[in-house]
């Protein structure tokens, strides 16, 4: 902790970037842990009002690389980043972590946990209570409550339900969905992992087979993961992918909406706002949030989608600019989305008056030259 002489910080230096623990445990099958311990810590972290948390995706391009604090903290503005590792072996866990001030180095708390895996809550929530007393920050009794909250009692639910969203994010949804389903086995109260189930369903009824069943599975699991928690982002998201997959437009957009409210970089919230938007014609609303799905989308580019089609309806070239760069940052990988490449090559074959910024070429062609194989379409193969 800080010495007693510290000097108490104005709220706006009080800005901590978390960084993706670095992942100790020599297997490359570990990963999905540490990704959901580190996405957990920022989740606690956001809890508290006086602390600004920046969200997953603005932290996810630094995972894996060596970079330090001070860089951090330019890239970012942020005046503190929390680092650390995460080794895991049978039942027990080695947690380091430490809180450093970018502009000086200075370690403003550090700490090392070796425990048992049950103790995988406790110990986020000491990393939460340990940050906002290194800040000086006195949490309300609401934050208290909401702090001490568990997701689930059973950790081999919540190990599944960590294998679930990773699975998910790589769009492998035969196992994302087996992995939710093993966790609710364990914990029939586990909203997560209702909502995960529910999730899956919409996008396979969306993306691979549009059989009546995905959408009453998904329906009855959205309606327990409800009961549980109406209120969790990651259940308003699924109740939003479920009316998307429906056709229900504006209660998509409602839920999505909510989602994001809740949790900005919530997963699949913005990529189902947009696209819900661009079904009912609401393009105008969707163009208004083309930047804050870029900066929330992470490495999720089939999110992008929908806003670049608004983009292209609405006639607002000019605006493809920021669409073309970010295509170029995911360089090296296909996109995803069914029919995108083909659509891409379309446009570039159509009139020149359009008047394209020239410098969209190169993207657009790295885009469409290399279209994706049958099999990297969503829900059939993990992105590489």
């Amino acid at each position: 902790t800080p010495a007693s002489g510290s000097v108490v910080r104005p709220v706006k230096e009080k800005s901590v970037a978390v960084l993706y623990f670095g992942n100790l445990s020599g297997a490359k099958d570990d990963e999905y842990f540490r990704d959901g311990m580190t996405e957990d810590i920022i989740t606690e972290l956001s809890k508290i009002g006086q602390i600004k948390v920046f969200p997953r995706s603005e932290v996810l391009s630094f995972r894996d690389k060596p970079v330090t604090a001070p860089e951090v903290g330019q890239q970012l503005d942020a005046a503190f980043v929390l680092e650390g590792s995460i080794r895991r072996a049978g039942n027990r866990l080695r947690i380091t972590a430490q809180l450093v001030e970018t502009s000086t180095r200075h370690s403003a708390w550090a700490e090392r946990y070796d425990r048992e895996m049950e103790d995988v809550f406790a110990i986020q929530d000491e990393i939460a209570r340990s940050i906002a007393q290194a800040l000086r920050v006195t949490l309300s009794p609401q934050e208290e409550k909401t702090i001490a909250r568990k997701p689930t009692d059973n950790l081999q639910a919540y190990d599944y339900y960590l294998r679930g969203r990773s699975y998910t994010r790589r769009e492998n949804l035969d196992f994302a969905l087996q992995m939710f389903e093993q966790a609710i086995k364990l914990d029939p109260n586990f909203a997560l992992a209702h909502a995960g189930v529910a999730n899956v369903c919409g996008m396979i009824f969306e993306l691979r087979e549009q059989n009546q069943k995905w959408i009453e599975k998904g329906v009855a699991a959205c309606d327990s993961a409800r009961a549980l928690d109406a209120h969790a982002a990651e259940v308003l998201v699924a109740q939003a992918r479920i009316s998307y997959a429906q056709k229900s437009y504006d209660p998509a957009v409602r839920h999505a909406r909510l989602a994001i409210e809740q949790k900005a970089d919530c997963d699949g919230a913005y990529n189902i706002l947009g696209r819900a938007l661009f079904a009912s014609d609401r393009l105008q609303e969707a163009a208004a949030l083309v930047d804050r799905a870029m900066e929330a989308s992470g490495d999720d580019y089939n999110t992008y989608v929908p806003y670049t089609n608004v983009l292209t309806k609405l006639g607002r070239t000019g605006c493809w600019r920021n669409s073309w760069s970010w295509c170029r940052k995911m360089s090296g990988r296909a996109f995803s989305w069914p029919g995108f490449a083909p659509r891409l090559t379309a446009r570039k074959t159509r009139s020149a008056s359009s008047r394209r910024p020239s410098h969209c070429g190169p993207a657009m062609r790295m885009c469409c030259t290399t279209p994706p194989a049958p099999t990297d379409c969503w829900g059939t193969r993990p992105r590489r």
